[in-house]
């Protein structure tokens, strides 16, 4: 089965903005100061879906777990997903798989690495068909 996967490094916040000063424009009221974490990565693999819908499973491999995401949490996951499939014109239904190498709910942005390999992941299979 054809996959196409990719693997984000995440981060902490050593100073986090608080705020927004422009919520259009999505600006923060102050600036922030982050590490990124090169040795702590999520990954997503998405494969081709025998059910007629987008779908999350959690990634749970050798060295990769998935944290307990919530309902409301897999919703924003796929309907992030689903604006990329709009972007890049893709029609077919997908799995993903998701997970860390690193333990949820430790203070690591987790979703931000997570959101940021779904968003490569569907890049490098838009690229591979050939679309946008």
């Amino acid at each position: 089965m054809k996959t196409w996967v990719a693997v984000a490094p995440a981060n902490i916040a050593l100073i986090k903005y608080m705020g927004k000063s422009d919520f259009a424009n999505n600006e923060a009221s102050s600036p922030s100061l982050s590490l990124t974490l090169n040795h702590l990565t999520s990954k997503v693999v998405l494969s081709l879906s025998s059910q007629h819908k987008d779908c999350w499973s959690p990634l749970n491999s050798e060295n990769w777990t998935s944290p307990k995401i919530s309902i409301k949490g897999q919703e924003r996951f796929l309907i992030h997903f689903q604006s990329l499939k709009k972007y890049f014109g893709l029609t077919e239904f997908y799995e993903i798989s998701s997970g860390n190498n690193f333990p949820g709910d430790c203070g690591v942005a987790s979703s931000a690495s997570s959101f940021a390999a779904l968003t490569q992941a569907t890049y490098n299979l838009a690229m591979e068909k050939g679309v946008k």
